[in-house]
């Protein structure tokens, strides 16, 4: 019996070292499903903090774009000024519109780079948040609701930079001149703040209605995300039209560039080629190197002009003499007949290349205009969607952070309506708009900071509470 006791507690005694063995060899799959949860939310922080950086740089290289150039600009002041004394008006037009187009294409460039960093940036901060979902942490769920709305207005923000900057570029071509006209700029701008006005106090009088009440709350909100997915169908076919536009764009320059390249070349025909051919005819002390390709590819020597050759003749007895100088000047009046036909080409394409030089510029007006209200659509699109976005965002958030992004829209509004009383003094001249422009500029970059510095913090919070 005593035998059997020993044997039995021994059984137990092992039962419990295997059952041991077990619970500390397998974690339970509520275990499991943690690690993996918490190995997904690491992995995620770590890429959007990259992305982050990605796009910030991107930021950097796109103002960099824009800032060689308004560069560009300034150099070009100098030249403005020379065609404005030298040639008719439409040759400065031309001038300007070349430098608009290069900024254009700059903005461009720079903005699809920035663009491209942005998206992806957006794209991780979604992986952030199903790898916060899976944790069902209420907190980092808010923490990262608020980072990502701060993060939204630091990018239109970004972007908002980019497109001020440019168009103080555009401003100052005109500051020396009286190109631009003022009055559609003006009236542009009024359009465009007052609907944006509308826009964002129609968003702060819902949210005002939805506070504390779940119900319009829930219908709100499922009425601005399929505004925003409007919004977001819109932006894309917009942009689908991009390539088409730069194309045309690009076409309509080339074909500027060519007719003015041909104008100023028979321009040039025209103007030096009368003086030419009068001092190779008729100055006898004249001469000078014949070496034009395109009259003798094998000729290169220096030639008197007629004149001289006729008098060399007339005095001379020599018959070697007379025959070298005879055959020297058959060569000088060959050259004479080249640049002659040469000068009657230039003088009977005059006409149609002055036209061609007006009918490409109008081209490439249209095709600029065509572009820029392609600019300002998307622009536009874009303000409403960061509205949307922030509205849908709002919703959301605890009372508290209702009540702060409603004093944010209040000041937003409350700029929005200063600048609009001041469009009239802005656009009273060119230099006005500069100023104006760069004060705007001024105050983007002021609360870009602020917004960077929001994110920051909420970012901070993040990395807290998911325990780094």
């Amino acid at each position: 019996m005593k035998r059997f006791r020993l044997l039995f507690v021994a059984a137990i005694m092992t039962g419990l070292l295997i059952t041991s063995g077990c619970v500390k060899n397998e974690e339970s799959e509520g275990v499991r499903e943690l690690r993996m949860a918490q190995a997904s939310l690491l992995q995620a922080k770590a890429q959007a903090t990259v992305l982050e950086a990605e796009a910030h740089a991107a930021f950097m290289n796109a103002m960099a774009a824009v800032e060689e150039a308004f560069a560009q600009i300034k150099l070009a002041e100098a030249r403005a000024k020379e065609i404005e004394n030298e040639y008719e008006e439409v040759e400065l037009a031309m001038f300007r519109a070349e430098q608009e187009y290069l900024i254009a294409i700059a903005i461009a460039e720079a903005k699809a780079a920035l663009n491209a960093a942005e998206m992806a940036l957006m794209a991780s901060i979604r992986n952030l948040e199903k790898a916060v979902a899976e944790n069902d942490n209420l907190l980092l769920e808010e923490y990262l609701g608020l980072y990502k709305a701060a993060m939204n207005k630091v990018l239109n923000l970004r972007g908002e930079i980019i497109d001020e900057t440019a168009k103080l570029a555009k401003y100052q071509i005109y500051v020396n001149g009286s190109g631009g006209n003022l009055v559609a700029e003006k009236q542009f701008q009024k359009e465009r703040l007052e609907n944006r006005i509308k826009i964002a106090e129609s968003y702060k009088e819902s949210l005002e209605e939805a506070i504390g009440d779940p119900e319009i709350k829930n219908d709100e909100l499922n009425e601005v995300l399929a505004e925003i997915a409007r919004l977001q169908i819109e932006i894309s076919n917009l942009e689908a039209e991009e390539a088409k536009l730069l194309q045309a764009y690009y076409d309509a320059n080339s074909a500027l560039g060519k007719a003015l390249d041909e104008y100023e070349d028979i321009v040039d025909v025209i103007e030096d080629f009368p003086a030419v051919i009068e001092n190779w005819t008729d100055n006898d002390t004249y001469n000078g190197w014949i070496d034009d390709e395109d009259f003798d590819p094998f000729l290169y020597g220096n030639f008197y002009s007629i004149a001289y050759y006729e008098a060399a003749i007339a005095g001379s007895t020599d018959d070697v003499e007379i025959a070298e100088w005879e055959e020297e000047m058959a060569v000088v009046v060959a050259y004479v007949a080249y640049l002659q036909a040469q000068l009657d080409e230039a003088e009977a394409a005059y006409d149609a290349a002055h036209q061609a030089r007006y009918d490409t510029y109008y081209a490439y007006v249209a095709a600029q205009d065509a572009l820029d209200d392609w600019s300002d659509q998307l622009n536009d699109l874009d303000q409403e969607l960061w509205y949307a976005q922030w509205y849908a965002m709002a919703l959301g958030f605890t009372y508290m952070d209702q009540m702060n992004a409603l004093e944010d829209i209040s000041m937003m509004v409350a700029y929005m309506k200063a600048e609009l009383a001041e469009i009239d003094i802005t656009f009273a001249s060119w230099e006005n708009a500069v100023a104006a422009q760069e004060a705007k500029i001024e105050y983007l970059q002021v609360e870009l900071a602020h917004w960077e510095a929001v994110a920051e913090g909420y970012k901070v919070k993040f990395a807290v509470e998911s325990g780094e």
